[in-house]
């Protein structure tokens, strides 16, 4: 056998190899959700809900806010639970840019992406009207006896929310016919001293995007692999 031989035939093995990821069972392809909301308005300060985030007090009376959210839901992931109309990530990455004051005037912002929970409701008002509700905590590195959540639903005619599933694929667009509200909150980390304290303002801009990505399994690498390396085998021998 030559010495160029070998090599050809660990390519021939290897599209083999291939060949039977193609004839084996499909596996579970594990899917990627996010849920993006976006928020604008008004909201009056709560010192204590801010320090949780390491910020400061941006003034007094109502003050602009702006909030940007995105939470992940993988089906892989420990804990994931989909019931139908809730969707539960116990471990989720929570990504966040919120800021609250006016620019130059003792606006604080806080931007972030960490490690959280979340989940994802959509409910059924009655009357042709549905609500969709996201909510995302998470425990600030900024903070040692405080945790954080942020809850954003909008609320409307049902052919505006879409359908009654938290993640298939969408956009909520605002609409003068729905309604939205965003909910910052601190909740005391000792249960022998507990306490929850809320900033909550009605969103005059607002909008909520669903998205999915699934990711590529291993063996569909092997089999691309695979039919490459037997092209060039086949290449090999009619040369």
């Amino acid at each position: 056998m030559s010495i160029l031989a070998k090599p050809f035939r660990f390519m021939l093995a290897l599209a083999i190899a291939g060949a039977a990821a193609l004839a084996a069972p499909a596996p579970t392809l594990a899917a990627v959700f996010t849920v993006e909301t976006r928020a604008t308005g008004l909201i009056e300060a709560n010192p204590i809900v801010l320090s949780t985030l390491g910020l400061g007090d941006p003034g007094s009376g109502l003050v602009p806010f702006s909030l940007y959210l995105v939470a992940t839901f993988n089906t892989d992931s420990p804990g994931y639970t989909d019931l139908g109309s809730v969707v539960i990530a116990p471990e989720s990455n929570v990504d966040i840019d919120m800021r609250v004051g006016t620019y130059g005037m003792g606006e604080q912002r806080y931007q972030n992406l960490i490690a959280g929970w979340a989940n994802v409701r959509v409910y059924d008002l009655g009357g042709g009207n549905e609500g969709y509700q996201l909510q995302a905590g998470f425990d600030p590195p900024e903070s040692s006896s405080n945790s954080f959540q942020i809850t954003q639903w909008v609320a409307g005619p049902a052919a505006l929310i879409g359908p009654l599933q938290p993640l298939v694929p969408h956009v909520i667009y605002q609409n003068p016919n729905l309604e939205s509200q965003v909910d910052f909150a601190a909740y005391a980390l000792n249960p022998d001293a507990p306490g929850a304290w809320h900033m909550t303002a009605g969103a005059d801009t607002f909008s909520v995007e669903i998205k999915t990505a699934v990711p590529e399994p291993g063996s569909v690498g092997l089999l691309g692999a695979g039919l490459l390396v037997l092209c060039l085998w086949r290449r090999r021998m009619k040369g």
